[in-house]
Parts: structure tokens; sequence; C-alpha cells
């Protein structure tokens, strides 16, 4: 499966038919993209990032 830079909406009459969240990392381990997105984002915001912390214990 490919990326798309405008991918067409998934709609019930697709077939979906549940949709699953995952907001504490049961599921997928998501740190490592959540940190690299907070990296990209935080000189946008005048924020300066640590390196090498975990962002949970």
């Amino acid at each position: 499966m490919t990326a798309t830079a405008n991918p067409e909406p998934v709609t019930w009459s697709d077939g979906l038919r549940a949709v699953i969240f995952d907001l504490d990392g049961t599921l997928l381990d998501h740190e490592s993209s959540a940190v690299a997105a907070l990296r990209q984002w935080a000189p946008r915001l005048d924020v300066e990032t640590v390196t090498d912390t975990p962002l949970a214990a």
C-alpha cells in the first residue's frame, strides 16, 4: 500500500465497520512517531526540544 497526496476519504459504505482508538499505546507502540512529530513541530513554536528523553516511564 502506498500513500498518496490526496487519498479518497473512507466512508461507511466502503465497508468500514469499526474504528479502533489506541490512546495509551496498548495495541501499537507509536512513541517514536510522536517524538519525530514533536521534534518537527517544536521549532515552529519556538520551543526547545530535549533529546534522548523518553516520553513516559
